[in-house]
């Protein structure tokens, strides 16, 4: 509520993905290893953002541990995400040249945060 009362548009749930309209910014955060298609996911947000200053805010939670949410289970996701290599570092790159750039986009900049 705090982003709606300074004008922006927050949408629930998945609506955004039928309404056809196209926006500047649109976050991901800590979902790409809860989703259950997270490569459709990704193309999805590259069809809906403005060409050429679209954003993707992205928080990804690495070492990168996918699980969906069935019920009261925890699967696999259908759309498996395989990142390359060992360390924080190994994971990033094959995040960014394995994943995001064959998806469309382009990495801007990238920080590193505990995860609390």
């Amino acid at each position: 509520w705090h982003l709606a009362s300074r004008g922006f548009t927050v949408l629930p749930d998945n609506s955004w993905m039928d309404s056809g309209a196209m926006y500047d910014c649109i976050s991901l955060l800590n979902v790409l290893d809860r989703c259950d298609k997270p490569i459709d996911l990704l193309y999805q947000v590259k069809e809906h953002l403005t060409p050429g200053t679209g954003r993707l805010l992205l928080a990804v939670v690495l070492p990168f541990k996918p699980w969906v949410e069935d019920g009261t289970r925890w699967v696999q996701p259908s759309q498996r995400i395989t990142l390359n290599g060992y360390s924080f570092e190994d994971h990033v790159v094959s995040l960014i040249t394995d994943v995001l750039q064959p998806a469309g986009f382009t990495v801007i900049s990238w920080t590193k945060v505990p995860y609390l």
